[in-house]
């Protein structure tokens, strides 16, 4: 039996389960934060994308260091730093922010490349396709705009623009030179795919549409079965930390194992 992968499932049950990752982020406490920030790590670990992780410590340790200093409400006083008190519970806050900004950051990296854009046009197409669109070239252009960069930036070298600048103003001023060459670049590629869309009438509300994704059993399976633990999430009991874990198990159980080339 072919293994069904998560990127192969319905948009409309992937929309479903992604909507109900990020929903359980917010509401979970710092435990099941970290229960969450465990399975989503694991599951970068088998996409060999662990790596998209060190892009947003910078930003949690900043805030798990920004929070103690800036709040000081709280009952348990850990010390003192001239008049000020570094508190228990502005400690634990910071560590709450930074597991959220570490959560939030590798399900949009690590989750959300199974909902291309293709897949959200064909979801949101026909209710709203203006908003649709944009929101898929917005996803589309996070790609492109690293490939612009590079090809400007190799075009720089190429015509002796940039050739390894050694002070702070020469970097400066060469990569505001690339910014403003890659950026143009980007909108000039989003004006000309919003342009063949309207020659192809996909404003047009005569337009038919082609069902190439078909609802099986194992989307139902997982609509039903992922509703259940997000359902159980909200329990006031230990148990939804166990619901927690399961939710998040389930990107991992349809995972597709990358091969190292």
């Amino acid at each position: 039996m072919k293994k069904i992968t998560l990127g192969q499932l319905h948009p409309f049950s992937f929309l479903l389960f992604f909507t109900e990752a990020l929903i359980a982020c917010f509401v979970a406490d710092k435990t099941g934060l970290a229960v969450i920030f465990a399975f989503l790590f694991l599951y970068a670990i088998v996409q060999k994308k662990a790596k998209t992780v060190l892009w947003s410590l910078p930003l949690a340790a900043f805030m798990l260091i920004l929070n103690p200093i800036f709040y000081h409400g709280g009952e348990t006083v850990l010390f003192q730093i001239k008049s000020i008190n570094f508190t228990l519970e502005a400690i634990e806050n910071g560590i709450y922010c930074a597991l959220l900004i570490l959560c939030t950051t590798l399900i949009f990296t690590v989750l959300g490349n199974a909902l291309s854009e293709e897949k959200f046009l064909y979801v949101f197409g026909g209710v709203l396709p203006k908003t649709a669109l944009m929101i898929a070239m917005i996803f589309k252009h996070f790609d492109l705009l690293t490939e612009n960069y590079k090809q400007c930036k190799n075009m720089a070298q190429m015509n002796g623009i940039y050739d390894g600048d050694k002070t702070l103003f020469e970097k400066l001023k060469t990569n505001a030179v690339i910014f403003e060459a890659f950026t143009g670049a980007a909108l000039e590629e989003s004006l000309d795919t919003a342009l063949s869309l309207s020659a192809k009438g996909y404003y047009s509300k005569k337009k038919t549409r082609m069902k190439l994704y078909h609802f099986q059993a194992v989307d139902v399976l997982i609509i039903l079965v992922a509703t259940a633990f997000f359902a159980c999430t909200f329990l006031n009991s230990p148990l939804h930390y166990a619901a927690l874990g399961a939710l998040f198990l389930l990107p991992i159980l349809f995972s597709e194992r990358r091969k190292t080339v």
